[in-house]
């Protein structure tokens, strides 16, 4: 199909300049003029003038008459002339264009070229240069581009795209007519549709295209070239300028944002360095240019206001994008929770986040989760004396009216003391609420893994006993470095250990086998951690303690 529009100004200036051919051979005479203050191929529309440069030309005689010919859309043609004497035959010719030629024509081209005239007849003529003003503007086309729906700032998200694909209509255009041919196409007729305007009710109203889903998907991560031509026009064929639409896939899962200054989700309000908390949105899955990321901060205690914020990402998406939040909505909002969150929009659709809930100051609700895998711990049915730091916590109420009482919904998973330590037991979630002295409770969950236990199983069993009866209680035999790292634990602050946990002196078996029918056994009550380990033979009875087993650690 065709796809050649000539705009208005370009048939005139076709014309004008098939005239100098005709009459001079069919061609231009000589190489067109320079401009030598053009710049990235344009000229800047601020200039207070310019120079036109005529660099010397075949033939160049004294008595030639050079002309310069400055054709502009807006401020119209300036013409100018130099005499070509004895001094000057040598040199090339210069124009002085003022910045009244040229300002006006921002955006649009100006075309320039030289004449040579003898004996007041122009006799040769040069070719002509187009001169950008500026940034250009298109000429408007004769027929619109297609209009997809979906499309929002020059994004089509793909989860816009209903399966039956996506509407597209060509406006109405002057000289819409029966019997012309409407095409739509993207790239170039990589793949193009058209309609037949065969009656006079479709004349005067929008033409419209389904374009199938499956042609859009095929574009995905690319920007694609839309484009509108008519045949059967009353001038002929007739395009539409070139419309550029990025495809883009749905938005991936959005992560939760980060705060830097906090630990994990608290902030402390002292710790805050400057004006502003920093709260970090980090690149989700297919993020892409032209995504817009709104942020809010929203406070529990209603003061101040929400806090949003817009960002557009760049053509260098992957990277951080960092909102600064003014102080305050964190100094005033101590004790007390504010819900961080964003949504992604992304040609007509937006994606939502999940919240993260930062919680202010030292808030007494704000959930604990405690992850004990990457520590060698393993408890009992009871705590150790001495318990170590990174299995306690520090959870002071310092709400309403001293003094405090302090429960665990369930021991099991984590018990609290009268002073606010919180000590995890087993892996789990727990309530654990704080009662002051005017009967006001306030609670928090906390919810620990990595956390292994040792629970007592038999007073006597063989090594294959032992197995059995772990098996049945759902747990299994500790190895040698289980009941090493539980009699760390405990050992020397609780004392010999499996007199400190109620049960007899001598030793437990673990499931290491040694081979030829021995075992290892441990003695919790022994004083030394490598030397508390003994063989003995797998017919020998001995006492069985079992450990949750590592699928129930998380």
């Amino acid at each position: 199909m065709a796809t050649t529009k000539t705009s208005a100004r370009r048939a005139t200036a076709a014309a004008a300049l098939t005239g100098y051919s005709a009459s001079l051979g069919g061609r231009a005479d000589h190489p067109p003029p320079e401009i030598p203050d053009m710049h990235n191929g344009m000229l800047d529309p601020g200039l207070p003038r310019t120079i036109v440069k005529v660099p010397n030309y075949a033939g160049k005689a004294v008595g030639d008459q050079v002309g310069l010919v400055w054709d502009a859309p807006e401020s119209g043609k300036y013409t100018d002339s130099f005499p070509i004497s004895e001094p000057s035959l040598n040199d090339p010719v210069e124009f002085r264009v003022q910045g009244t030629q040229i300002r006006p024509n921002e955006g649009r081209a100006v075309l320039v070229h030289f004449t040579v005239s003898r004996g007041g007849v122009i006799v040769e003529t040069s070719d002509v240069v187009s001169v950008p003003i500026g940034e250009q503007i298109p000429e408007p086309g004769d027929v619109e581009p297609p209009a997809i729906e979906g499309v929002a700032g020059g994004v089509l998200n793909l989860a816009d795209v209903p399966d039956s694909g996506a509407i597209a209509t060509v406006a109405p255009y002057a000289g819409m007519a029966v019997g012309q041919i409407v095409f739509i196409d993207i790239n170039d007729s990589d793949w193009e549709a058209f309609v037949i305007i065969s009656n006079a009710g479709q004349v005067g109203q929008p033409v419209s295209f389904t374009i199938p889903k499956s042609a859009l998907q095929k574009y995905s991560g690319t920007t694609i070239t839309l484009g509108t031509v008519v045949t059967g026009h009353e001038n002929g064929t007739i395009e539409s300028n070139p419309l550029q639409v990025r495809v883009l896939e749905p938005v991936g899962e959005l992560p939760l944002v980060s705060v830097p200054g906090a630990i994990g989700n608290s902030l402390l309000p002292e710790d805050i360095v400057g004006d502003f908390v920093e709260v970090v949105v980090a690149p989700y899955p297919g993020i892409a240019e032209g995504d817009k990321i709104t942020f809010r901060w929203v406070n529990a205690s209603g003061t101040p206001a929400p806090f949003q914020q817009e960002v557009t990402v760049s053509g260098t998406p992957q990277r951080d994008y960092v909102f600064e939040v003014p102080r305050n909505h964190a100094d005033l909002n101590k004790e007390k929770s504010a819900s961080l969150s964003y949504i992604v929009t992304r040609g007509t659709t937006q994606s939502q986040s999940e919240a993260f809930v930062l919680w202010i100051g030292e808030a007494f609700e704000a959930p604990l989760t405690v992850d004990l895998s990457r520590f060698r711990y393993i408890v009992g049915e009871k705590p150790p004396v001495a318990v170590p730091d990174y299995a306690q916590f520090k959870r002071e109420a310092k709400f309403g009216t001293a003094p405090y009482n302090y429960v665990s919904a369930d021991e099991s998973v984590a018990s609290i003391d009268s002073a606010g330590v919180v000590t995890p037991m087993g892996n789990g979630a727990a309530q654990i609420s704080a009662t002051d002295s005017r009967n006001e409770t306030r609670s928090f969950t906390i919810t620990v893994s990595g956390l292994k236990t040792i629970y007592f199983v038999s007073p006597s069993a063989n090594f294959a006993g032992a197995a059995a009866a772990c098996a049945a209680a759902g747990l299994d035999v500790p190895t040698v470095d289980d009941l090493k790292a539980f009699w760390v634990t405990y050992f020397p602050s609780s004392g010999p250990v499996a007199q400190y946990m109620d049960w007899l002196s001598y030793p437990f078996w673990t499931g290491t086998a040694i081979g030829a029918g021995t075992a290892y056994a441990y003695d919790l009550n022994g004083p030394d951690e490598q030397q508390n380990v003994k063989g003995r033979n797998e017919a020998d009875y001995l006492q069985v303690v079992g450990v949750t087993p590592s699928s129930a650690n998380t």
